[in-house]
């Protein structure tokens, strides 16, 4: 065999060891994501201890005052076939899944160690748009009376409770038309101990907020009746730590209660985001370690790498405006069943939460009136 034949089989060699060699680091990575992933606890979205609907609980405030409308009083219109911006010409359903578009759940549910499965108090639909290459938030808050498939209807957070994350989807998607496509959970301590492994959060406090906090540092302990620490922030820009995020998360005393407890929220999920944005690859991978455990969800392992590879291939970034459901003159504020709770328009706010998480060019956020 000629020379310049043995030159082109080692060149061959070569090409296919370091083919081979890429392959081999490319599966490595691969299972290395893969078996981090693997500590994410799993929802396998079959209910087994859902409440009966004879055994359904409303949550009775003390300071409601007499009921302002009777149940049978509320007349809803549910949202019929709402095409949106992304799929309009397909005059799909409105639960259809809208092309470049998935949305996701993330719940905070108010239980403390030892707990069970407790009310949705935290939900907040996230709306990755490929499309766009943005990541919309948007805020559903927990005061909204609703109908809910099977039981009478109740605070939207009572969903969760009753039925786990296949009846909080459902509700979405019947009263809102919005389908759900994956759901993320976190308790007290599972938020405590993500934000320890993220580290501390750059957040701009106001005067109020400042106050209210050092006042109220109980707010950031996920158990009862333990010792406190002693804060000291002051107004302006503050690096809050896990327990004083928390607190600050949970803040409903002062501004405009929960309307502003929402946005609070969703301040600490877009600083911790941008944290996480800024890291490289590597400081991402040692952190997943520490803080897949701390969350469960319905996704797969193979669902949750493609909504990585989505993001990561289409450059996605947070999108600077959020917002909330229901939406100001789109609900009542009224008393019912000794509950005090946001009565929606279900077709004008689907109508609202569809341009939000579909539109190419949003309307503006959705903010709360001065209190």
């Amino acid at each position: 065999m000629s020379k310049n034949g043995n030159k082109k089989k080692r060149v061959g060699a070569i090409i296919g060891m370091i083919i081979a060699i890429i392959v081999l680091l490319g599966i490595a990575a691969l299972l290395f994501v893969q078996g981090r992933m693997s500590k994410i606890s799993r929802d396998t979205n079959v209910v087994t201890d859902a409440v009966a609907p004879s055994q359904q609980t409303f949550e009775v405030d003390e300071n409601a005052g007499p009921d302002t409308i009777k149940p049978e009083e509320i007349k809803w219109t549910k949202p019929t076939a709402i095409p949106t911006p992304a799929v309009e010409e397909k005059q799909e359903t409105t639960t259809a899944k809208a092309r470049g578009v998935r949305n996701l759940l993330l719940i905070g549910q108010d239980a403390r160690m030892g707990e069970g499965r407790q009310r949705s108090d935290t939900m907040v639909i996230a709306s990755i748009n490929a499309d766009t290459g943005k990541i919309t938030m948007c805020s559903l808050m927990r005061d909204m009376y609703v109908p809910i498939p099977g039981y009478a209807d109740n605070r939207i957070n009572a969903a969760y409770v009753f039925g786990g994350m296949p009846l909080l989807d459902q509700v979405i998607d019947e009263d809102f038309g919005v389908h759900i496509d994956g759901n993320i959970e976190v308790d007290l301590d599972g938020f405590l101990n993500s934000m320890e492994a993220i580290g501390p959060l750059e957040i701009e406090l106001n005067e109020e907020e400042a106050a209210y906090l050092n006042e109220n540092p109980a707010l950031g302990n996920n158990i009862d009746n333990v010792p406190t620490q002693n804060w000291d922030l002051t107004p302006g820009l503050n690096s809050l730590t896990p327990q004083q995020a928390l607190a600050y998360s949970r803040i409903r005393g002062i501004g405009h209660a929960d309307y502003e407890r929402t946005e609070r929220q969703r301040r600490v999920l877009t600083a911790a985001f941008n944290k996480l944005a800024d890291s490289d690859v590597t400081a991402l991978l040692n952190l997943s370690g520490s803080l897949l455990p701390n969350f469960t969800t319905d996704l797969s392992q193979t669902e949750l790498l493609d909504y990585v590879r989505m993001i990561k291939e289409n450059g996605i970034a947070l999108n600077s405006e959020s917002y909330r459901i229901p939406v100001d003159g789109t609900y009542s504020s009224e008393s019912v069943r000794g509950m005090s709770v946001l009565v929606p328009d279900l077709q004008a706010n689907s109508e609202l939460l569809h341009e939000y998480l579909y539109s190419s060019n949003a309307g503006a956020a959705a903010t709360a009136p001065a209190a």
